[in-house]
Protein backbone atom coordinates (compact mmCIF):
# COMPACT_ATOMS: atom_id res chain seq x y z
CA UNK A 1 0.00 0.00 0.00
CA UNK A 2 2.66 2.53 1.26
CA UNK A 3 4.39 1.97 -2.13
CA UNK A 4 1.86 4.14 -4.20
CA UNK A 5 1.45 6.81 -1.82
CA UNK A 6 5.05 7.18 -1.80
CA UNK A 7 5.20 7.38 -5.29
CA UNK A 8 1.98 9.57 -5.14
CA UNK A 9 3.75 12.35 -3.49
CA UNK A 10 6.85 11.69 -5.40
CA UNK A 11 4.99 12.87 -8.45
CA UNK A 12 3.10 15.80 -7.22
CA UNK A 13 6.79 17.00 -5.95
CA UNK A 14 7.98 16.56 -9.23
CA UNK A 15 5.02 18.62 -10.92
CA UNK A 16 4.76 21.36 -8.71
CA UNK A 17 8.26 21.74 -7.49
CA UNK A 18 10.07 24.10 -10.49
CA UNK A 19 6.86 25.66 -12.52
CA UNK A 20 9.51 27.78 -13.88
CA UNK A 21 11.43 24.60 -15.39
CA UNK A 22 8.64 22.40 -16.36
CA UNK A 23 4.87 24.26 -16.55
CA UNK A 24 2.26 21.20 -16.35
CA UNK A 25 -1.20 20.99 -17.97
CA UNK A 26 -4.14 21.72 -16.42
CA UNK A 27 -5.40 18.10 -16.84
CA UNK A 28 -1.97 17.29 -15.09
CA UNK A 29 -2.36 19.57 -12.41
CA UNK A 30 -5.83 17.43 -11.75
CA UNK A 31 -4.47 14.67 -11.97
CA UNK A 32 -1.95 15.38 -9.26
CA UNK A 33 -4.61 16.96 -6.91
CA UNK A 34 -6.70 13.06 -7.85
CA UNK A 35 -3.53 11.11 -6.36
CA UNK A 36 -3.15 13.16 -3.18
CA UNK A 37 -7.22 13.26 -2.86
CA UNK A 38 -6.85 9.46 -3.32
CA UNK A 39 -3.73 9.29 -0.96
CA UNK A 40 -5.43 11.45 2.12
CA UNK A 41 -8.18 8.98 1.50
CA UNK A 42 -6.22 5.84 1.84
CA UNK A 43 -4.65 7.13 4.99
CA UNK A 44 -8.49 7.79 6.48
CA UNK A 45 -9.10 3.88 6.21
CA UNK A 46 -5.99 2.79 7.06
CA UNK A 47 -6.66 4.93 10.24
CA UNK A 48 -9.39 3.99 10.44
CA UNK A 49 -8.51 -0.23 10.22
CA UNK A 50 -5.84 0.64 12.91
CA UNK A 51 -8.82 1.65 15.36
CA UNK A 52 -11.11 -0.82 14.51
CA UNK A 53 -8.16 -3.46 15.53
CA UNK A 54 -8.32 -1.77 19.20
CA UNK A 55 -10.09 -3.54 22.07
CA UNK A 56 -13.54 -2.82 22.82
CA UNK A 57 -12.74 -1.57 26.66
CA UNK A 58 -9.83 0.59 25.87
CA UNK A 59 -11.04 3.61 27.26
CA UNK A 60 -8.68 5.74 25.50
CA UNK A 61 -10.11 9.59 24.69
CA UNK A 62 -7.11 10.26 22.01
CA UNK A 63 -8.67 6.90 20.33
CA UNK A 64 -12.19 8.06 21.02
CA UNK A 65 -11.65 11.69 18.99
CA UNK A 66 -9.59 10.26 16.03
CA UNK A 67 -12.70 8.07 15.74
CA UNK A 68 -15.04 10.71 15.60
CA UNK A 69 -13.14 12.84 13.66
CA UNK A 70 -12.90 9.71 10.92
CA UNK A 71 -16.18 9.62 10.67
CA UNK A 72 -16.97 12.50 9.89
CA UNK A 73 -13.81 13.05 7.42
CA UNK A 74 -14.94 10.04 5.68
CA UNK A 75 -18.65 10.97 5.71
CA UNK A 76 -19.80 7.68 6.64
CA UNK A 77 -21.12 6.34 9.38
CA UNK A 78 -20.77 2.33 9.76
CA UNK A 79 -21.99 0.31 12.45
CA UNK A 80 -20.23 -1.44 15.56
CA UNK A 81 -20.47 -5.17 13.86
CA UNK A 82 -19.44 -3.73 10.16
CA UNK A 83 -16.08 -1.81 11.89
CA UNK A 84 -15.05 -4.97 13.67
CA UNK A 85 -15.36 -6.79 10.61
CA UNK A 86 -13.47 -4.30 8.44
CA UNK A 87 -16.07 -4.97 5.80
CA UNK A 88 -15.05 -2.87 2.40
CA UNK A 89 -11.96 -2.25 3.67
CA UNK A 90 -10.10 -4.07 1.34
CA UNK A 91 -12.27 -3.65 -1.41
CA UNK A 92 -11.57 0.20 -0.97
CA UNK A 93 -7.87 0.48 -0.91
CA UNK A 94 -7.86 -1.90 -3.77
CA UNK A 95 -10.18 0.52 -5.63
CA UNK A 96 -7.80 3.38 -4.66
CA UNK A 97 -5.12 1.67 -5.95
CA UNK A 98 -6.51 0.68 -9.31
CA UNK A 99 -7.73 4.59 -9.48
CA UNK A 100 -4.14 5.57 -8.41
CA UNK A 101 -2.26 3.17 -11.08
CA UNK A 102 -4.88 4.63 -13.72
CA UNK A 103 -3.74 8.23 -12.53
CA UNK A 104 0.22 7.45 -13.03
CA UNK A 105 -0.36 5.85 -16.50
CA UNK A 106 -2.20 9.11 -18.23
CA UNK A 107 0.59 11.11 -16.36
CA UNK A 108 3.37 9.37 -18.27
CA UNK A 109 1.18 9.01 -21.19
CA UNK A 110 1.23 12.98 -21.27
CA UNK A 111 4.51 13.97 -20.39
CA UNK A 112 5.27 12.33 -24.24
Amino acid sequence: MMVLEILAISVANYFTSTPELFRPTPAQITAVRQLISTVHQNSLIAAELILAKLPDNLQNSYATQLGNVLKVKRGKKQTQQQQKKNEGVVVQLRGNNDGMQNLFKNLIRSIN
